[in-house]
């Protein structure tokens, strides 16, 4: 009787824990599969790769500025050493471009926007987003934000070229007094 007892707690216990483990799963398997329709509805990817191709504008601004300061040396070089620079700016390009897969990425955000919602409160922002409005909705504040933050990267850039173009400024400035000390023959305090 005892035996039968304890094998019906077993029993009873395992069929508990496969139940809460079959569960766990399927409310995995229901909250990834919201995060993967939100991720669809927003077009996370689309975004992703409009941020590559900002990127990509970037890195090809930043080669013309390179290429602007070196004009002289570029024309002075050896084949063998243009050949090298061609290899390096490749690579360069190749890492700017491709850093990241706009599908890993996408999984990445929907992982992030999902953090912030329990199972139940993600299931509410899945049925509402599958409204007119709601997917409006979504796909306006996902925007919005992008937009904003390719706003704000705008304008630190610019700032920083400018500070960057008076450090360049206020540099030379310096180092040509001290040039014109020495011609003149007065000692520099800056040597």
């Amino acid at each position: 009787m005892h035996r039968a007892c304890l094998l019906a707690k077993i029993l009873a216990l395992t069929a508990l824990s496969t139940f809460a483990f079959v569960s766990a799963h399927a409310q995995s398997q229901k909250r990834d599969a919201n995060i993967a329709e939100i991720v669809k509805l927003v077009k996370v990817e689309d975004l992703i790769r409009i941020n590559q191709t900002e990127a990509q504008a970037a890195a090809n601004m930043r080669l013309d500025e390179l290429y602007a300061g070196m004009t002289d040396r570029m024309r002075k070089m050896t084949p063998e050493t243009k050949e090298r620079m061609q290899a390096a700016l490749s690579k360069y390009m190749t890492k700017v471009t491709t850093g990241y897969d706009p599908a890993d990425a996408a999984k990445v955000w929907g992982s992030v926007f999902a953090s912030n919602f329990t199972d139940d409160e993600l299931d509410k922002v899945v049925e509402f987003s599958r409204t007119e409005f709601g997917a409006k909705l979504l796909k306006s504040s996902v925007t919005a934000s992008s937009q904003w933050n390719t706003d704000i990267r705008q304008a630190r850039l610019n700032i920083t070229k400018a500070a960057y173009a008076q450090l360049i400024t206020d540099m030379r400035a310096i180092l040509d007094s001290i040039a014109k000390a020495k011609d003149a023959g007065a000692p520099s305090s800056v040597q």
